[in-house]
């Protein structure tokens, strides 16, 4: 959600303010990755132990990390200057 939020902030933003935000945008998605994996390979691994709630708890980080970046990927694509 933060490197969203920055993104937005960013579009009526100078080169140099751009250069500022992007690293700090892509810090936050990292560190989101990592904290998605940490919750989705012990989900996976003891997948069918757990309760149908916990299963979700585990694998919708990681779910919502690779939807957004698929999505920004798709958007790259199309949406060119």
């Amino acid at each position: 959600m933060v490197p969203a939020i920055i993104g937005i902030g960013i579009t009526n933003a100078s080169t140099e303010q751009v250069n500022i935000a992007t690293p700090f945008a892509l810090s936050f998605w990292a560190l989101g990755v990592l904290f998605a994996i940490a919750a989705a390979i012990p989900t996976l691994r003891h997948w069918d132990l757990l309760p149908q709630q916990t299963r979700w708890l585990g694998a919708l980080p990681m779910l919502s990390v690779s939807l957004m970046l698929s999505v920004a990927l798709v958007a790259a694509i199309f949406v060119r200057p």
